[in-house]
């Protein structure tokens, strides 16, 4: 009798966690429906909508060896969109994903379209070494104040966050980005 209540209870609690996995599954395509001034982007079966914030203050110090001892303040993008890429020198995808950035980065860059690396985790001569290795010539920096990873809310490298001209953050891109999914996000922005 009593094995049988405890495996009864057992189905009661498996059928209580679907029931409230399936409402959470229809909240959350209830919720993107409803979702108004993102960017919408399905990048290779990725769906990121997001409400519309405004991008969290962000300075960074400039890595180039063109740029070295410079600062960037993202509030000075305002008015263009901007790709903005989180990346670390020991990061995988993140070297995956470096030649892509630079090539949109020169593409992009004279249609108005800002890209800006932030460094994380990391030590400045590695990145440093990362921005030469890479050639990366749009803006690099690592994050002076050292809170921007936790102002993004960043779970993981390398995560990439879209900006509209008004400096919000529209959409957000999960791992290493490839061509197609890069031109999809800039090419929404730029619509």
């Amino acid at each position: 009798m009593l094995r049988r209540i405890t495996i009864a209870g057992v189905w009661i609690l498996l059928g209580g966690l679907l029931a409230l996995l399936a409402w959470g599954l229809f909240r959350a395509t209830a919720s993107d429906a409803s979702v108004t001034g993102a960017l919408r982007v399905n990048w290779e079966g990725k769906v990121v909508p997001l409400r519309a914030r405004p991008a969290p203050e962000l300075r960074v110090v400039l890595l180039g060896a063109d740029q070295v001892g410079g600062e960037l303040d993202l509030a000075a993008l305002r008015g263009q969109p901007v790709v903005v890429n989180f990346w670390a020198s020991w990061c995988q995808p993140c070297r995956d994903e470096a030649a892509v950035l630079e090539r949109f980065a020169a593409e992009y860059g004279p249609r108005g379209v800002a890209f800006v690396g932030v460094n994380v985790w990391d030590s400045a001569d590695r990145a440093r070494a990362f921005v030469d290795e890479f050639g990366l010539s749009y803006p690099n920096g690592t994050d002076a104040r050292g809170s921007a990873a936790i102002d993004y809310g960043l779970t993981g490298l390398p995560e990439t966050y879209f900006l509209d001209r008004q400096g919000q953050i529209v959409g957000k891109f999960v791992g290493p980005l490839t061509e197609r999914a890069l031109r999809t996000a800039v090419e929404s922005l730029l619509s």
